[in-house]
């Protein structure tokens, strides 16, 4: 299941994987309050810490998380019949459609928190996080299994990014194998 997990984040097989794209698109696994995870996301993404995201910032971060939702619920996106990067795309673009943008055209961590509350497309997100299922694996049990599950969003930040941006098959490993000890 780890070597799966990696594998969706390496789609060139390349070897390496992008710390934030993973941790985005693993965030809906973890535990913790709407409101922290909606801030470690914010942060997460926000990669030149000036406190807004841009419209390539929350393209990247939606597409994580999609790319992980039609790895374990396919039936989702092929209702739809569209791709979880186009979705990315999409959302990204009707997000900042929707949203008071600042004066540069970029969102405010305020403006990413009230927008990812609304109803919409990220709505998806909650759905797919509490229909998960792949190979008769459930969303709850994905969670146990990977440990994922008990950890806060910060948690999971600090175990996946203590090594830099990237991430090796290796130390991909590694740090799974910490979650479980």
């Amino acid at each position: 299941m780890f070597i799966r997990l990696f594998e969706i984040f390496d789609p060139d097989h390349e070897g390496v994987i992008d710390v934030a794209e993973f941790l985005g698109g693993v965030s809906v696994f973890a535990s913790g309050e709407r409101d922290e995870k909606i801030r470690v996301t914010f942060d997460l993404y926000d990669t030149n810490h000036d406190g807004f995201l841009t419209l390539q910032e929350m393209t990247t971060y939606l597409t994580a998380v999609f790319v992980v939702i039609a790895e374990t619920s396919p039936e989702l996106f092929e209702e739809k019949e569209v791709d979880p990067v186009a979705l990315g795309e999409i959302t990204a673009k009707q997000c900042f459609r929707e949203t008071a943008l600042s004066t540069r055209g970029e969102l405010s961590f305020s403006a990413f928190q009230h927008w990812y509350s609304q109803p919409g497309p990220t709505q998806l997100v909650a759905a797919a996080t509490q229909q998960l299922h792949h190979e008769d694996i459930t969303f709850d049990r994905l969670k146990q299994l990977t440990g994922l599950g008990n950890l806060s969003p910060n948690d999971l930040f600090s175990i996946f990014s203590a090594g830099g941006t990237s991430l090796t098959r290796e130390e991909f490993k590694q740090c799974f194998e910490a979650l479980l000890e």
